[in-house]
């Protein structure tokens, strides 16, 4: 079997509800879709980072891997570059369609290829947003509250928000907290460990916004709360820094989402800097890195929660993953905002139901896509499927 083609889409969601206008987030999101053509009639779909660079280096890079074998996965990694973040980011697309190809070749599902599962459905987590955008749109704790109560009667079984408050992206480039941003802090919370029980795990994640003193008063504070973890709580490249914050509280602490390969995992891993790892199979280059990292963090016992900001393509290569991962405890999930998210998928059943994914039995990913529906959300790309 050979590489004949390698195609990419931008898929766009349109306008996000809840996001409020005037905010540096975006109203709304690409995503970028692989297909790998191969010579024996078997197409393998993969997905990637939306980053013009990406796209354009999967098209810059197509004559190396044309006429190449799909399922010699070590080869094509090897042809894809290094493992800098922008090669990872446009090898992700082609490493996970070509994952697609191996399963549909053999007639086996991903997990089988990756040892087996140790779990037949894969917990979703619902990244709810925090009042800057993503779902919420205020800081007033009553919109947290109606957020959640969303949630919940989508049937998810665990939560996450963000505390982003538009004063970080305006004028507080000194990452310092004040007690009025900490009080604010503590009834959002409040309002949301109200709504979902004392029971229903519930993480908060700070995107890199915080000091180390101040993150420590931020965590100490939600103590209370008996958080899931606290996420991405000091800025990168400090991996001192973060052990400090982890030492200094008791709710656990969890990073990783823009990190690509083992090698800059393991410091972090070894010193324990982390309560847990949040990689994001799109920035590790595919599914052969992201397990490799993983099962890493598995030799000090330390748990996996993904990141996972992906259509169902994605989303169901990365749960594949997580079945067949003895430390794996909630898989990521964004866009239940989007109402056709599911429409992409011509599965019967909703990719997530009641907030878990049941492990797909099909070949490779498993996912057969709707092409009528994603095709009128293509921006660019308009050949993908012909």
């Amino acid at each position: 079997m050979k590489i004949k083609d390698i195609k990419t889409a931008v898929v766009n969601t349109g306008d996000l509800p809840y996001m409020p206008k005037g905010t540096p987030v975006g109203r709304d999101y690409n995503w970028v879709i692989v297909r790998v053509i191969t010579d024996e009639g078997i197409d393998g779909y993969g997905e990637t980072y939306y980053d013009p660079e990406a796209e354009a280096q999967i098209q810059g890079n197509k004559p190396r891997l044309i006429g190449e074998d799909p399922t010699n996965l070590n080869k094509i990694n090897a042809l894809t570059g290094t493992q800098a973040l922008w090669q990872s980011r446009w090898r992700s697309g082609v490493e996970i369609a070509c994952w697609d190809i191996l399963g549909k070749s053999l007639d086996a599902p991903l997990y089988k290829l990756f040892g087996g599962k140790y779990r037949d459905k894969i917990r979703i987590y619902a990244d709810s947003g925090g009042h800057l955008g993503w779902g919420v749109g205020s800081p007033d704790p009553k919109e947290f509250q109606r957020r959640a109560k969303q949630v919940l009667a989508k049937g998810f079984t665990a939560i996450k928000f963000d505390i982003d408050p538009p004063e970080h992206w305006s004028w507080a480039f000194n990452r310092s907290v004040s007690e009025e941003e900490l009080k604010r802090f503590v009834k959002q919370v409040q309002a949301v460990r109200d709504t979902i029980g004392d029971e229903m795990p519930l993480a908060i994640d700070c995107h890199w916004k915080y000091s180390v003193d101040d993150v420590i008063k931020i965590g100490r504070r939600f103590e209370q709360f008996n958080l899931w973890w606290l996420e991405d709580p000091v800025p990168h490249g400090n991996i001192d820094a973060l052990l400090t914050v982890k030492n200094s509280i008791k709710t656990p602490v969890s990073v990783g989402e823009t990190m690509t390969n083992r090698y800059e995992f393991r410091p972090l891993i070894e010193k324990q800097a982390t309560s847990m790892i949040g990689p994001d199979s799109r920035h590790t280059g595919g599914l052969l890195e992201f397990k490799a990292i993983c099962d890493m963090a598995d030799l000090y016992f330390m748990p996996c929660a993904p990141h996972n900001m992906t259509t169902p393509i994605g989303c169901l290569a990365t749960a594949h993953v997580c079945a067949a991962m003895k430390n794996f405890v909630g898989l990521e999930f964004h866009f239940q905002d989007v109402p056709w998210w599911d429409d992409m998928s011509k599965s019967p059943h909703p990719v997530i139901d009641r907030g878990f994914i049941t492990v797909p039995e099909k070949p490779g990913i498993g996912v057969e896509l709707n092409k009528q529906v994603i095709e009128k959300h293509i921006t660019r790309g308009k050949d993908f499927f012909s």
